[in-house]
């Protein structure tokens, strides 16, 4: 079942590269950086922040943080086909970022 499910992952991200097109990421590609290396760093901060309250060391906080920040890329495009917002500007600048994760 795990096999068959990582099969799925990789024709998901295929349909990606399929669909998503160097320009159009050109035009995103700043807010995409920015955005997404804003939104890692603050729940980087959030995790070791919340963590250190709780008794723990701030640096465990900041490593799971790192990995918790990382959205699932199929699962938001996915989402994004179904809808058919893969060509609308927050589908773009969305994409933009899980291409930066």
């Amino acid at each position: 079942v795990e096999t068959v499910a990582q099969f799925g992952v990789i024709f998901i991200l295929f349909a990606l590269g399929l669909e998503f097109s160097m320009t159009k990421l050109r035009v995103v590609r700043s807010v995409a950086v920015l955005g997404g290396l804003l939104q890692i760093f603050l729940f980087m901060c959030m995790c070791g922040f919340t963590v250190s309250l709780c008794g723990g060391k701030a640096s465990e906080g900041i490593f799971v943080g790192a990995f918790l920040s990382m959205s699932s890329t199929a699962v938001v495009l996915k989402f994004l086909m179904e809808k058919n917002n893969t060509n609308a500007l927050h589908g773009q600048v969305t994409i933009g970022t899980l291409i930066l994760q």
